[in-house]
């Protein structure tokens, strides 16, 4: 789940009136888009990829490859 969003040279979320809660509501949207993609892929059945920052490096290029069989 998504708790933040760094950005190079700040977070257009400090230029609110309430950032931490910018930030916050920022959060839950990427979340529940990443949730509606995983519901839509497993409908369809398609393959998909979880990065969440559990992975090596070279996790999600192997996991891939796998996928496609290459």
């Amino acid at each position: 789940m998504f708790r933040s969003r760094a950005a190079a040279g700040g977070s257009f979320t400090q230029r609110t009136g309430d950032p931490r809660r910018a930030e916050g509501d920022l959060a839950a949207r990427d979340a529940l888009f990443t949730l509606r993609l995983r519901v839509e892929t497993a409908r369809i059945g398609l393959p998909s990829l979880t990065v969440d920052g559990t992975l090596t490096e070279d996790g999600p290029t192997e996991r891939v490859a796998g996928m496609f069989g290459v």
